[in-house]
């Protein structure tokens, strides 16, 4: 009873931040508000008494659970208020947002390093031995080899290695120059934002390469890309048909067949009118990489 009440008061926080595009309806009055929030509180009075109860239980698993529940939910409602500030602050130009103080910045400092966002760059060595790896599982040397001016691209050792390896030197980005090497910087603002950045890291390694091959799955397979038109890296790698210019359903029952449609132009499949059901899935269960589907409702 206890643990179907907490999931559901965990399932119901919102995973997103508040945003002007989700806003209040405008017919709510003020009773309508408080009433809302008093319902809340009281639910949650209720699950917090229930919890306090099973904490104080002589059964050793059912302590044990109410504790972890426990957890769980503070950790729900810090991430909620995170949220609520962030999306604050993003509305705010970073030119006028406030300065940290010097000690709020020891502190972030302090924060990154147990958190270990201040590992150690790979070496030459360790970066030769992992291409060195990629090349034989693809079977295939790359045409080119785009790097930023890090020393261990720099290295005269790794320069060598590609000359031999490759036939051909490594290319690299300018300095301080934002888009040099576009599309790799791309693909890691979309691994922060998208995934990194909506999940608690975890501790384990295979933990972490559990969630960076299903995250690299969803990128390749399910996320169309502007690079490529509006394709997948896996349809481009596999030259097959790009879902994006497959025969379009048409659910206007009156629009003409041959008029002109966004591109890339398709013809419409089957008759007109047709009833579509947008169907979203997720891959993870943080429910962070969402997999959508248009499908034909018969």
């Amino acid at each position: 009873m206890v643990q179907s009440m907490l999931d559901e008061r965990i399932s119901t926080m919102p995973s997103e931040p508040f945003t002007e595009e989700l806003p209040l309806p405008k017919a709510w009055k003020q009773s309508i508000k408080s009433a809302v929030i008093c319902t809340l509180s009281l639910a949650f009075k209720t699950i917090t008494l229930a919890l306090g109860h099973s904490s104080d239980s002589d059964h050793v698993p059912v302590r044990m659970a109410a504790q972890l529940k426990r957890l769980k939910m503070e950790n729900a409602q810090l991430k909620e208020i995170m949220e609520i500030k962030d999306a604050r602050m993003i509305r705010v130009d970073p030119k006028r947002r406030p300065y940290y103080s010097p000690t709020e910045r020891m502190r972030i400092l302090e924060l990154k390093s147990i958190t270990g966002m201040f590992k150690k760059q790979p070496t030459s060595l360790q970066v030769r031995q992992f291409l060195g790896r990629v090349v034989q599982l693809a079977g295939k040397t790359p045409k080119h080899l785009v790097c930023d001016q890090g020393p261990q691209f720099t290295d005269n050792d790794f320069k060598q290695w590609c000359k031999h390896k490759f036939g051909r030197r490594p290319r690299y980005g300018a300095v301080g120059k934002h888009g040099s090497i576009a599309v790799i910087e791309r693909f890691i603002r979309t691994l922060k934002d998208d995934h990194l950045r909506k999940i608690l890291i975890p501790y384990r390694m295979d933990s972490m390469r559990s969630e960076m091959a299903m995250f690299i799955n969803w990128y390749n397979a399910f996320r169309p890309h502007e690079t490529l038109d509006g394709a997948t890296p896996i349809e481009r790698y596999e030259n097959s048909t790009p879902a994006i210019e497959a025969s379009r359903y048409e659910p206007r029952r009156k629009w003409p067949r041959k008029s002109r449609c966004a591109k890339p132009v398709v013809p419409v499949e089957g008759r007109r009118g047709v009833k579509l059901e947008l169907v979203i899935s997720f891959m993870d269960e943080n429910r962070k990489l969402p997999v959508i589907e248009l499908r034909h409702v018969a």
